[in-house]
């Protein structure tokens, strides 16, 4: 320990001379601690009343007569010279550690165990901690993108209007964020995924403490029946525990059970323990143990099951991967797409072409059409594993099924097709929008508008503008805004239509387009629908007319409103009094007295006090 002689030397009382019987580890180890304790300058009494540790069990450490199972005493004294300013190398350090771990081996076997087991579970531990920092760290890189995403999002609807390449840009950056969203949440689950198996990890190997402490050294075999066989990577490091400690009795014990009971929902312990095996030389106990993973793989998971067939394929087991390939094919859920990609392009590497075609299809058939981030990842899978027919058949069915009734999700499944290259489908997802997307929400439906005219579906989005002339309950304002959303060549069209085209039948619908032409300065559109209606609307009912001559009125359309009087004095029904008096009211509002006149003359008295009116049974009176 040529580190340590270089140490000034402390004081301290004289020790005995080391027993000559001692076993050659714990001699060297006893004195290089001797030594140690010799520079610090310390007294048993003076370190007794600073730790808690007796008297009698330091004069045994220091006598060889016991070696501490624990690292603690050690790094005591390594302490208190750092306090002096004699700190050791961290060469010395291990060099100290690995004398202790020898000599331990020696004169207590079975603490020995423990201690191993110890190591690893602070180990363990370390992992664990990190794993949630590290789950902690992408829970905050997750907000602060789906944040910064949101931010984009209302940007993007606030700067409609603004310029074609600030637009291009602000869709890439919102693009990349959703990528780099669905890239965190990803590697999220996993951290996650990480954690709980470090807990669990550490959970196993406490158990295993407990249960190697509280069993005689007297009778190992009962310490290796207790084990727990829980966690299959703890046991495979407990195997290579006792393989390198030379415990061939306890490691061939611990092989035979682990063999045929050991879980392996974990593929990673799964492939430790199956690695620990052959390193063994336990070739049939791998063997088996392989069978069993090959047959009884968690089919529920398709992700874990691609693990267990990459680990068996690593480790030559070619025959069960095989098996494992077949099954997995016919079982595995679609429901995961990232899994079901892993799954797929496991398969590909493995070259099986056969089990590809049964889960692609199954894929194709099954998977979730609603989510875009779910519909990207299937359709990459598929391109990826060769499986093109398949991915034809899905892209068929999301076009087919897939829901309309959020802008946002239209908007990304629009986009994962067309970038697929699925033209038609795109055509026909947006042709479906169009005519089953809700009208009940106008700032939807506006979104929906700016969704189409940035996918290229320029004359979806104006049938989806005429479907909500024509359906929607929408006020002058809402259907304004949507007007306004179009691009000027999609606006002119709609105003085209409105001119020549627009149905007049409704007369409430001709009312509110009219007020809502007018708000957005239409005028030419509002004159040309106010002809056609003053000439062609039906005039049946006297409230509907009464509100569309208010409107013209509203507008300007003084000689449609003339025309539409005339002849509403002479066709209307005069049968509900109120319908009438309403009619009446709006014909002189407008001057149109002449006309109010001739109306009252068809009611049989002036004042429309002899009007028609029904009971509530429905039969007609007179009053």
């Amino acid at each position: 320990m040529s580190a340590m002689t270089d140490l000034v030397p402390g004081t301290s009382a004289a020790l005995k001379k080391l027993d000559p019987t001692l076993s050659p580890q714990v001699r060297a180890w006893a004195g290089e601690l001797r030594e140690v304790w010799r520079i610090a300058g310390m007294s048993i009494n003076r370190f007794a009343a600073l730790y808690p540790v007796d008297k009698g069990t330091l004069s045994r450490y220091l006598n060889g007569k016991r070696v501490p199972r624990d690292h603690w005493f050690l790094d005591k004294l390594l302490i208190v010279l750092a306090e002096q300013g004699k700190e050791v190398s961290q060469e010395v350090r291990e060099h100290l550690a690995r004398l202790q771990l020898e000599a331990l081996e020696v004169a207590h076997p079975q603490e020995y165990r423990v201690r191993l087991i110890s190591d690893e579970l602070e180990v363990a531990d370390v992992g664990r901690r990190e794993a949630e920092r590290y789950a902690r760290s992408l829970e905050e890189q997750l907000a602060d993108r789906i944040r910064r995403f949101e931010e984009l999002n209302d940007q993007h609807c606030r700067l409609r209007a603004a310029h074609d390449a600030d637009r291009a840009a602000m869709r890439a950056e919102r693009e990349r964020l959703e990528r780099e969203i669905a890239d965190l949440t990803s590697s999220l689950e996993h951290a996650r995924h990480r954690t709980a198996q470090a807990e669990q990890r550490c959970q196993s190997l406490e158990d295993l403490l407990d249960r190697l402490e509280s069993s005689s050294p007297s009778a190992p075999g009962g310490a290796i029946r207790d084990i727990p066989l829980t966690d299959a990577g703890a046991v495979a490091r407990l195997l290579d525990t006792f393989r390198e400690m030379g415990a061939e009795e306890q490691a061939v014990a611990l092989a035979e059970r682990a063999a045929g009971g050991c879980p392996f929902t974990d593929s990673t312990g799964a492939r430790l323990l199956l690695d620990a095996l052959r390193k063994l030389g336990a070739d049939l106990l791998a063997t088996e143990f392989a069978e069993r993973v090959a047959a009884q793989a968690p089919f529920a998971l398709p992700a874990a099951v691609a693990e267990h067939l990459r680990d068996l394929r690593e480790m030559g087991a070619e025959t069960q991967a095989a098996t494992l390939a077949a099954l997995a094919a016919e079982q595995c859920p679609c429901t995961d797409a990232a899994a079901a990609g892993e799954l797929l392009s496991t398969l590909r590497k493995m070259g099986a072409r056969a089990q590809i075609g049964v889960y692609a299809a199954r894929i194709a058939s099954e998977a979730s059409s609603a989510d875009p981030g779910n519909v990207a990842l299937v359709l990459r899978g598929l391109r990826a594993a060769g499986a093109d027919r398949q991915a034809a058949a899905f892209a068929e069915r999301v076009a087919d099924t897939a829901p309309c009734a959020v802008a946002g999700s239209v908007g990304g499944l629009l986009d994962v097709l067309a970038k697929a290259g699925a033209t038609t489908q795109t055509l026909r997802l947006a042709e479906r929008a169009v005519l089953q997307f809700p009208l009940t929400d106008p700032l939807e439906v506006k979104r929906l508008l700016i969704v189409l005219q940035d996918r290229g579906g320029q004359a979806q989005a104006v049938k989806l503008t005429t479907r909500a002339a024509l359906e929607a309950s929408i006020n002058r304002n809402g259907m304004g805004s949507l007007i306004q959303a179009l691009e000027a060549p999609e606006a002119n069209a709609f105003l085209d239509w409105i001119s020549t085209d627009c149905p007049v039948s409704e007369l409430n619908t001709v009312g509110r387009l009219l007020d809502t032409l007018q708000w957005i300065e239409a005028e030419a559109p509002a004159a040309a629908l106010a002809e056609r209606a003053a000439l062609s609307c039906p005039v049946r009912d006297p409230a509907e007319v009464a509100g569309l001559l208010d409107a013209m009125r509203r507008i300007g359309a003084d000689a449609q409103a003339a025309r539409l009087a005339e002849r509403v004095a002479a066709d209307c029904r005069v049968t509900n009094s109120y319908a009438v008096r309403r009619l009446l009211d709006a014909l002189r509002r407008m001057g149109a007295n002449p006309q109010a006149a001739l109306l009252e003359g068809r009611c049989g008295s002036p004042g429309v006090r002899a009007v028609r009116r029904h009971d509530a049974d429905g039969r007609t009176v007179s009053r």
